[in-house]
């Protein structure tokens, strides 16, 4: 025994969230809570979408998407926690809050296909390429890797039982035409090179892919990425690890943090004590802090989305968002026993008069 309590393999912490997105490619980013129970996905918002103009409290009230709550819009690249009067408006990036079998449901709501991606295509036959091939496998993905170097195709066709292994330059139109690139559900660039990764989605893109997503060492790219649309969904193995490495922190109160990427909103996972402020106590009649919001409850094995009228009990395990500005007063609320009121004089004891 070494006292090690978390290894992180990088490649297949990169591999797991590339394969959550190719098996709901209705979504950008896909994270899960409460024992893997609660889903944090986002979901941009197109014309014609059902939720467009729709004001957050409107959804709220749709009783086909029950335990459902919007947590947070992304809007030209800014992240906020709505207010129950916003609006949802086309181009916007929506953050749900779902337990994970009503995620299909959601995705019935906002007229989205439900199915997983059935064929994908991975440019790069790495260490992540090989990790997520792998994954994918495992949900009888039709997957086909196009990998440059002959000696790990040759590698690559040994180790992997399904794959059909391509000796092919991702880059080149050509070589995508010929192996069908207008049939792939998600085309995924997973090279050690960002701009071969950003060329080879842009050209599979042009040529029909249906979703493509590119892995991008230089986190400070994937903004500007963002706001050309080029590319369905970015990200980085760096950050995705050290958002990794960060859910893993905790305290006595706290099992988990997560941070959103190029966000000031933080996400708690943590345990409801005897003695905290919130304890028995309505959610209506709790004065949070601003810019605090408490999106999901695991009680035994109930889950649930809490309403105004739901009332955090002792042992209750609460997903709470916060604002990494309001940080100090939301941790002084919810991990901090309140200090008990000061007697008035006349309640003290008094010594008996001799």
């Amino acid at each position: 025994h070494l006292g090690i309590e978390l290894i992180i393999n990088p490649y297949e912490v990169a591999a797991e969230h590339l394969a959550h997105l190719a098996m709901y490619p209705q979504v950008t980013d896909f994270n899960l809570f409460l024992g893997d129970q609660v889903a944090l996905v986002r979901i941009p918002i197109a014309e014609g979408s059902p939720l467009q103009d729709q004001t957050v409290m409107s959804f709220g009230q749709n009783a086909h998407i029950p335990q459902t709550l919007i947590a947070i819009i992304q809007r030209a690249g800014v992240s906020n926690m709505p207010s129950r009067d916003t609006v949802i408006r086309a181009g916007d990036e929506v953050y749900f809050f779902c337990e994970l079998h009503r995620l299909k449901g959601l995705f019935r709501f906002l007229r989205l296909p439900e199915r997983p991606a059935r064929r994908v295509f991975i440019n790069g036959g790495g260490h992540v390429g090989y990790a997520l091939a792998r994954r994918l496998e495992r949900e009888r993905v039709d997957v086909r890797i196009l990998e440059l170097s002959e000696e790990r195709c040759h590698w690559l066709s040994q180790q992997l039982d399904h794959t059909l292994v391509l000796h092919a330059n991702g880059c080149e139109a050509a070589a995508l035409k010929a192996e069908g690139i207008e049939h792939a559900d998600y085309f995924i660039s997973v090279t050690d090179t960002d701009q071969v990764n950003i060329v080879s989605c842009t050209l599979a893109r042009q040529h029909g892919a249906a979703h493509t997503l590119a892995l991008v060492k230089q986190p400070e790219f994937i903004p500007i990425i963002a706001q050309r649309r080029v590319i369905d969904v970015t990200f980085s193995p760096r950050l995705l690890t050290a958002r990794k490495i960060l859910r893993f922190v905790r305290g006595e109160n706290l099992d988990s943090f997560f941070a959103f990427l190029n966000s000031d909103i933080e996400l708690l996972e943590l345990k409801v004590r005897s003695g905290m402020r919130c304890c028995e106590r309505r959610l209506a009649d709790l004065e949070l802090p601003a810019g605090t919001l408490v999106g999901a409850v695991k009680r035994g094995k109930e889950l649930f989305v809490p309403r105004g009228d739901d009332t955090l009990r002792v042992g209750d395990t609460i997903l709470l968002l916060q604002q990494r500005r309001n940080r100090q007063a939301t941790t002084a609320f919810f991990l901090e026993s309140p200090q008990p009121e000061p007697r008035p004089l006349a309640d003290l004891p008094t010594r008996a008069s001799a």
